[in-house]
């Protein structure tokens, strides 16, 4: 009688403890799927705002037409902010452009001088000098000799790059010499054909 009591009581202790085992499976099975769903749900929710913003920016591109905007009550066409962010940094690089000096380490510094009138900055009322300006010469050409330094010796044959300036008066009223960007149309040749020019005006002056 005793040892069938006994067997029942292990037989019960084994039954106990296998059912602990199998609820302990199911605790850490239903744990695992608990994280498995959650990290699902995240990773869906980033799809969704990664999708979603790129949605929201390529309607935010789109013009659009907004009825009485304006004043007198006209239709206007209003676009993205993206636009026309787009728009002012096309413009302020433009701006940057025209007004960037570009220097070259290859070509002779000359005098700080204008060109065409020979007067330096702030004479009477021309105002400053703008440049440097490149132009091409040779020694043989006719330019005036002010513009470089008589230490310099140029090859005759030889063409040298040079930098030039200008007062903005002088230049601007240069017959067939205009601006276009940070850039003048002709320069070199006009300033060739003006120097030769004075040339002459100056040997006929010297001879009468």
């Amino acid at each position: 009688m005793d040892t069938k009591l006994s067997e029942m009581a292990s037989e019960e202790t084994v039954k106990k403890s296998r059912s602990g085992r199998k609820s302990r499976r199911r605790r850490r099975n239903t744990r695992m799927d608990n994280d498995e769903y959650t990290e699902t749900i995240r990773e869906a929710k980033k799809l969704k705002e990664k999708f979603s913003s790129r949605r929201r920016v390529k309607d935010d591109d789109m013009a659009f037409l907004k009825i009485g905007a304006s004043e007198n009550g006209a239709p206007k066409i209003q676009n993205s902010e993206s636009h026309n962010n787009l728009l002012k940094r096309a413009e302020e690089a433009q701006i940057n452009r025209t007004f960037q000096i570009e220097l070259r380490a290859d070509a002779l510094q000359t005098l700080w001088m204008c060109a065409l009138c020979h007067q330096r900055s702030a004479q009477d009322e021309l105002g400053d000098l703008f440049g440097p300006y490149y132009v091409n010469i040779r020694c043989e050409g006719h330019w005036p000799n002010f513009l470089l330094k008589k230490s310099l010796k140029l090859t005759k044959g030889e063409t040298y790059c040079i930098d030039v300036w200008f007062h903005g008066d002088c230049l601007l009223w240069s017959p067939d010499i205009q601006m276009k960007g940070n850039q003048f149309t002709h320069l070199e040749e006009k300033l060739h054909q003006f120097w030769k020019q004075v040339n002459y005006e100056f040997l006929l002056l010297n001879r009468t």
